[in-house]
């Protein structure tokens, strides 16, 4: 399992990071890190803590570019490595790498590529005997300016065990034969490639693969998924996991006023894997309140077609309830530029946000609820929020200093779509 995130998202602009991470504090991540990776393990599920040595202050998305992380070494030590020293302790079976220079330990290489981290920092000085696998190595910050078969080889030489490529084509072949290469020519020793294959094989019969080939009985483990512990905990950590971070006096919403509801569609790889799950969860669980309502829904980040239609709508009410989820894979953003339009328009706004820095929030929201996440209980226990079924848990703080938080750009709406997505067929 690629968890536990152990980033210290100590920066609020991060745009990979964000509510991956527990906390912008140390210790509150490395609590919850190694709470997360025992449940894990104690299941017979192997734990990765991730993205060592933590991301939590670049700037920039991995995906797109190589970022250089210039905090020295006390900082590192002080912040970001705590989470990893604490899951270490704990008995961690797998570290992921995180594609970043970190100069303060090697100024030429990223972490994946880097034998004075992997090999340096996180084997010899912090005494990590697991399995190091790489971060996605088919990402930009490492094929803008590696080669994928180069990359591979000098992951593996560096200290990775285990290359993840997501692809399922010859980037395979690419990958195989760059470390094949590195083998004959002398540059990667045999000797380190039998270290990384001993661990992996050590971990997978750790796991009983050798004796059960990984088979499970899938009617046993649905039977579990959806068993009532199961599904209490669910509906209990839902609820536990909300936040009113704003509300001038709008809540709770009345039925008897007509409200305009607007609902993102969220993207299926960013919604939770529920056996019922759709992209209209929340209008759904707004008209169980109420059917006083006009419902309309928008792309991620809602188009122009859809941007106009909403402001035409919102001419026949007074609040508008919008879900204005940030999620990193969406590049197109979120309707943070309908909210600030709508709120210009006299508007009261309510909004639902899995994300409580500004981006999800917003400036100009009147009510804001911050529940998280995007799975199905989340939807519907922040529902229950707006319309004063639901109370938050008094104990549950935000686990972030928000601070005064600057609005960062925001996207004009893109052009409509003539063609229909092959998610909705």
């Amino acid at each position: 399992m690629y968890s536990p995130v152990c980033d210290v998202n100590i920066n609020p602009k991060n745009p990979e990071i964000g509510v991956r991470s527990f906390s912008d504090d140390p210790e509150t991540c490395a609590k919850h890190a190694v709470a997360l990776l025992k449940g894990f393990q104690d299941g017979g599920i192997a734990a990765t803590a991730k993205h060592f040595p933590g991301r939590g202050a670049s700037d920039t998305d991995a995906h797109d570019v190589l970022e250089v992380i210039k905090a020295d070494k006390q900082r590192m030590y002080d912040v970001e490595l705590v989470p990893f020293k604490a899951a270490i302790a704990a008995g961690v079976q797998a570290i992921m790498t995180g594609h970043s220079i970190y100069p303060a330990f090697d100024d030429k290489f990223p972490t994946t590529l880097s034998e004075k981290i992997l090999t340096g920092l996180l084997r010899e000085e912090l005494g990590f005997d697991g399995v190091i696998v790489s971060d996605a190595i088919g990402m930009a910050a490492i094929l803008k300016q590696w080669p994928l078969p180069r990359a591979c080889a000098l992951a593996i030489k560096a200290g990775c065990d285990t290359i993840l490529l997501k692809a399922d084509d010859d980037s395979r072949s690419q990958c195989f034969f760059g470390i094949k290469m590195a083998v004959e020519s002398g540059e990667l020793s045999e000797e380190r490639v039998d270290q990384a294959v001993t661990r992996l094989l050590r971990m997978k019969y750790d796991q009983g693969l050798f004796q059960t080939a990984g088979k499970r009985d899938p009617k046993k483990a649905q039977t579990y998924a959806m068993s009532k512990p199961v599904i209490d905990l669910s509906w209990d950590v839902a609820k536990k996991a909300l936040i009113v971070m704003r509300d001038n006096n709008v809540l709770p919403l009345k039925a008897d006023e007509r409200m305009l509801v607007i609902e993102q569609r969220i993207p299926y790889e960013f919604c939770g894997k529920d056996p019922y799950m759709h992209q209209h969860m929340f209008a759904e669980a707004m008209v169980n309140y109420s059917t006083n309502l006009i419902l309309v829904d928008t792309d991620f980040a809602a188009n122009e077609d859809e941007f106009a239609e909403c402001m035409e709508l919102a001419r026949q009410v007074d609040t508008v309830v919008l879900t204005n989820y940030y999620a990193r894979i969406v590049k197109t953003g979120n309707n943070r530029l309908l909210i600030k339009k709508l709120k210009e328009a006299g508007k009261r706004i309510v909004v639902v946000t899995n994300y409580p820095y500004v981006e999800g929030a917003t400036n100009e929201a009147d009510a804001v609820v911050c529940n998280f996440s995007g799975t199905p209980d989340s939807i519907r226990a922040a529902v229950d929020v707006l319309w004063g079924k639901l109370k938050p848990s008094a104990k549950t703080k935000l686990p972030i200093k928000l601070g005064v938080q600057q609005d960062s750009a925001v996207k004009k709406p893109a052009k409509a779509k003539n063609t229909l997505d092959l998610s909705y067929c």
